[in-house]
């Protein structure tokens, strides 16, 4: 389990980085294993609800961060579904 994560975590972090890093209201994207963290440049709560509606369950940490806890058994199809819910809510308001 532990190498899954790790594994469907640097794959995570990476289509992270590449999808999200230049939206102008991310500030940085931050992560260890599965737990990932997207750092706005504002408050993060407005996002929570509307993701949420495109079907992706998230939290806000820390006030600014929208954060993602998928499961170790997360197949590629789910974060495909995850990240177009992101772009989705994240590009509306870049």
């Amino acid at each position: 389990m532990p190498d899954r994560a790790r594994a469907m975590g640097d794959k995570l972090m990476r289509i992270l980085e590449d999808e999200f890093n230049g939206l102008k209201t991310v500030l940085r994207i931050k992560g260890m294993g599965l737990m990932m963290g997207i750092e706005l440049k504002k408050r993060a709560d407005p996002y929570i609800d509307k993701l949420m509606s495109a079907g992706l369950l998230a939290s806000v940490a820390g006030g600014t961060t929208v954060r993602l806890l998928p499961p170790y058994c997360i197949t590629d199809d789910d974060l495909e579904t995850a990240v177009r819910a992101l772009r989705s809510v994240l590009s509306d308001s870049s």
